[in-house]
């Protein structure tokens, strides 16, 4: 599966779970902050988006969970109400 098909269809809904490494995360911020709906929610696990304000953070160490609330800043209004969760195994 190539990089990039794997986030194109997570920014239409209203809540995104993420798991992926903590290289990807500011790619993920940055798509997430530009295509997200204006009241999407994210949930981070085990690694934190880099800049964006915590709304909550839930356990610690591994099992870290960080939500985050209304961080959409672009132009994206049209967000769904489903919810997709996603992951990332490395493929080398």
């Amino acid at each position: 599966m190539a990089r990039a098909s794997q986030w194109a269809d997570c920014c239409r809904h209203a809540c995104v779970t993420v798991r992926a490494y903590r290289l990807q995360m500011p790619d993920l911020e940055r798509k997430f902050v530009k295509e997200l709906a204006a009241d999407a929610r994210v949930l981070a696990c085990r690694f934190p988006l880099p800049s964006l304000r915590v709304t909550r953070e839930i356990d610690e160490g591994i099992d870290s969970v960080w939500q985050y609330d209304s961080i959409n800043t672009g132009s994206n209004s049209g967000g769904g109400t489903e919810t997709a969760s996603t992951s990332v195994a490395n493929n080398s």
